[in-house]
């Protein structure tokens, strides 16, 4: 068989030598430079352990192999699968029937039903986000399933759409490095101290729309839960999820804070203009019914400078008496009923 690219045989790769290799590499996507890998030893030896960088992650919409490659550097660097402390594999927790088996199955349809990967019933998608989940429940004990994993294991399928026990050990990563894990345990530690914080940074970047929102009655409980819980994976499209997700494996919650004053901004003179039953309906949907550009929300969410410092400082203003634990104001009726949790 030819070799990719046109090369007829492997010695042409070695006699091209590591500069022009390297010119070369870059012109290629990542799936044409693994193929070359495998033809040539001198690139295996080259281009061994290379995955993209973190700022081309940044900047860079990378096609699905590379954003993979990617993701699974920053995931699971320093990592091995036997690092990971799994004493049974992933088959073996994936065949384990779990108590939240019914509520899984349950929530499958409702997961990302816009995605080809996971239209069709019972489907390739369907069939892998179900057994992940009941890994995952199965393998965390003290979490078992939580209505919003669904959507964190489904966009994770969506890049590793071939390798369930890849997907398994990087959601674990994702999980534990990045806590995200604490939005799930008993009695949700992290979710409080998380909706506080954005509705200071509300208050301090976008002062036109808190007063409209207390005003209405309304903290980011009310609208943002799920931007925290699915880190937007349950409210925006998957390609505009997928550039989020890229700069927050490289630079954690400031990410998150920083897109969801992104989407209020970008709504701030329509949501200024509701009564409180219009805002509190369009505060539930607007994530979903609007169009957002993934590299223009990205763009405004870089212009609000939230630090790892400010959120730190915010937490402990939380945690200290008198601080955030307090009661949230009611939500203002609106005759027929705002509307709960989505």
């Amino acid at each position: 068989d030819a070799a990719p690219c046109g090369f007829g045989h492997p010695s042409a790769w070695e006699r091209l030598g590591g500069p022009t290799s390297d010119r070369l590499a870059r012109c290629l996507a990542w799936p044409e430079v693994r193929r070359c890998r495998q033809t040539s030893r001198s690139w295996r030896r080259q281009w061994r352990g290379f995955v993209p960088s973190s700022g081309e992650l940044w900047d860079s919409d990378l096609d699905g192999a590379r954003r993979g490659e990617a993701w699974k550097g920053l995931l699971l660097d320093g990592l091995s699968v036997r690092s990971l402390a799994l004493q049974e594999s992933y088959e073996s927790l994936c065949n384990t029937p779990s108590s939240y088996d019914a509520m899984i199955q349950r929530d499958l349809a409702r997961t990302l039903p816009q995605e080809a990967l996971f239209r069709e019933k019972l489907g390739k998608g369907q069939r892998a986000l179900f057994r992940l989940l009941r890994a995952l429940a199965v393998h965390l004990w003290d979490v078992g399933y939580v209505q919003s994993l669904n959507f964190i294991i489904a966009t994770l399928i969506g890049v590793f759409p071939d390798d369930e026990a890849l997907v398994f050990h990087c959601a674990q990563a994702l999980l534990f490095r990045y806590s995200l894990v604490d939005f799930y345990r008993p009695r949700f530690p992290k979710l409080g101290v998380t909706v506080w914080q954005f509705d200071r940074l509300v208050e301090g970047f976008l002062p036109k729309v808190h007063v409209a929102l207390h005003g209405h009655g309304v903290t980011s409980e009310y609208y943002a839960m799920q931007w925290f819980l699915t880190l937007f994976a349950s409210d925006l499209s998957q390609p505009v999820v997928r550039r989020i997700w890229d700069r927050f494996l490289v630079a954690g919650w400031k990410v998150i804070a920083q897109v969801g004053l992104a989407l209020l901004y970008e709504v701030q003179d329509t949501l200024v203009s509701l009564d409180t039953c219009e805002a509190l309906t369009f505060l539930k949907r607007f994530t979903r019914t609007r169009r957002f550009e993934a590299e223009r929300l990205l763009r405004v969410a870089g212009a609000f400078e939230v630090s790892h410092r400010m959120l730190s400082e915010l937490e402990a203003a939380y945690d200290s008496p008198g601080g955030g634990g307090g009661e949230a104001p009611p939500i203002a009726s609106c005759g027929g009923g705002g509307g709960g949790g989505g």
